[in-house]
């Protein structure tokens, strides 16, 4: 199943990109739809994230703004879910999502007509299903680097496929947080807590790597 993060805003897109994707045989979670009525919405949104497999973000400046999107984002990762940003308006990610968003190849639909677009998502959609919901990001992937990342020379980078490289990434990623943003910022607490839930003995390693590093002033 795929969930689709999207500001209200920005509702009749997607709910564009949910008629299509169904129509395709593709099933959905979408709020306000399939939140059961009279559920509390935060419970509704986690377990609609739970039960999906890839998250497709419709990526505008409202959704950029929006802390209901940065949670959901943050979710999906936590959980590992392939993520696609859907981008339909010339922005760029900042903020936790930048952080989120910075390794992720998009799918742009700034230019008209959009259902070009939606007919490449649907295309990587079903590659990612039939992935079992892992973002491999073959060679052929339709889409492009985040806008935040894409002027970089080297991308082989940008997407490990293996476990030892993620779990290298994910230490990588830890290190840095624990370093740079440290443990008593918001989103240094955030980002913390998602990496020790998801890489709980990596989280540990990075947070003694870079205890010692401040130790010894390097």
């Amino acid at each position: 199943m795929i969930f689709i993060s999207h500001s209200s805003k920005d509702k009749s897109i997607a709910d564009a990109i949910c008629n299509q994707l169904e129509s395709a045989g593709i099933p959905c979670w979408i709020a306000p739809r399939d939140i059961k009525a009279g559920s509390d919405w935060t419970e509704g949104i986690i377990e609609g994230i739970d039960s999906c497999q890839v998250f497709v973000l419709v990526f505008s400046e409202s959704a950029n703004v929006s802390e209901h999107v940065r949670r959901e984002v943050a979710k999906a990762f936590s959980l590992g879910l392939a993520v696609i940003p859907f981008r339909i308006e010339n922005v760029v990610p900042h903020g936790s999502l930048a952080y989120f968003l910075g390794t992720v190849h998009w799918l742009d639909a700034i230019t008209a007509p959009l259902d070009r677009h939606l007919s490449d998502l649907i295309e990587r959609v079903k590659q990612l299903m039939a992935n079992d919901g892992r973002s491999a990001n073959p060679a052929s992937n339709p889409g492009r680097v985040s806008p935040a990342v894409e002027n970089r020379a080297d991308t082989n980078h940008v997407r490990f496929d293996t476990v030892i490289n993620r779990k290298r990434k994910a230490f990588t990623q830890a290190a840095m947080i624990f370093e740079n943003l440290g443990v008593n910022t918001t989103l240094g607490r955030q980002q913390i807590d998602i990496v020790q839930e998801r890489f709980p003995k990596i989280a540990s390693e990075a947070m003694c790597l870079t205890l010692i590093k401040s130790k010894s002033g390097n």
